[in-house]
């Protein structure tokens, strides 16, 4: 069993991909982690009271069991707000905004989750980013660039849905994209199917 997986929530559109996600660990893959924990923007509580009708508390009130902790961006008195607490610690940022990005390409640690970015960073474990914005400026993809070759353990995924998959429903469509996070995390899972060729 691994230590610890730390989920980020930020203002991008895209809450459903976070609650997808918390709702699929807790359901399928709670013994993966000892421990799930969530910390989450001011903004992101905005945006999901718009898209989904509840604040990012309610949902994993509601969606998220195995979650032990939810902290908000500006509750320093986090234990990860240092990085002798994240130690064996992974983290997926669901969704990413550009603005966050921005923050943290420049090495900003203002606010919780930019803190506990960097603090997992610097123990060298995985950090996933689900950036979900369109379309994007040469500024967004040198900020991603920037991420990506400075900080090795970064993951970046496009909120980009494939549609080999022939989805009939939004939920699979969701699933693509939750089921490309836990790959990256290293969890077996069956939320879509693999790519092969009619014809091998």
């Amino acid at each position: 069993m691994r230590k610890g997986l730390l989920i980020g929530v930020t203002g991008a559109s895209g809450i459903i991909y976070f609650r997808r996600l918390i709702e699929v660990l807790c359901n399928n893959y709670k013994d993966v982690y000892e421990e799930y924990s969530v910390i989450y923007t001011k903004q992101a509580d905005i945006v999901s009271r718009i898209e989904t009708g509840y604040s990012i508390e309610e949902l994993v009130e509601k969606h998220g069991p195995c979650i032990e902790h939810v902290y908000s961006d500006t509750e320093w008195s986090s234990p990860y707000a240092s990085s002798s607490n994240t130690i064996g610690y992974d983290l997926v940022i669901v969704p990413a905004s550009m603005d966050f990005i921005a923050r943290v390409s420049n090495g900003l640690q203002t606010r919780l989750l930019e803190r506990v970015f960097y603090n997992v960073a610097r123990v060298g474990n995985n950090i996933v980013i689900v950036f979900r914005e369109t379309p994007i400026t040469k500024v967004d993809l040198e900020n991603l660039l920037k991420i990506s070759t400075q900080i090795p353990t970064v993951k970046l995924l496009p909120a980009s849905p494939a549609f080999y998959i022939k989805p009939r429903t939004l939920d699979e469509i969701i699933d693509f994209i939750v089921g490309k996070i836990l790959d990256l995390l290293q969890i077996d899972h069956t939320l879509y199917s693999r790519w092969r060729s009619e014809r091998s």
